[in-house]
């Protein structure tokens, strides 16, 4: 992210849901124009994250409800290969975790959207 806000070109892992890891160099990043960061830590508040959100122009926050998430998220882990028993168990053993400590712990929102439970999204 430095070397990006640095304006240099560069290559950036992708992740890979079939391999389950990170695929290095996947995508060209460019050095001018919009570029958008997504992922879960992003505005999270704590050491060796918080500080990402320094190399950013914009926090975008999208906060949706626990049922909606937990359905698209075990929904994901069936799509690559899980069974829903192993898919649920991951929700709750990692995913539910991770997203109660991101909602909890954020920082530097600048637009902050909400989810009904249908996963419509508004500005709040």
């Amino acid at each position: 992210l430095e070397t990006l806000a640095g304006g240099a070109t560069l290559r950036w892992p992708e992740y890979d849901r079939n391999l389950h890891d990170p695929v290095a160099d996947a995508v060209t990043v460019p050095d001018r124009g919009v570029v958008i960061i997504e992922g879960l830590y992003m505005l999270l508040d704590r050491p060796g994250w918080r500080e990402l959100r320094g190399l950013a122009h914009l926090g975008i926050f999208v906060e949706a409800p626990r049922d909606l998430t937990r359905a698209r998220v075990v929904a994901r882990h069936q799509r690559g290969g899980r069974t829903e028993a192993d898919a649920e168990a991951h929700w709750l053993r990692s995913d539910a975790v991770n997203t109660k400590l991101v909602n909890d712990n954020r920082h530097g929102v600048d637009v902050l959207l909400t989810a009904d439970a249908r996963g419509r999204l508004r500005l709040r």
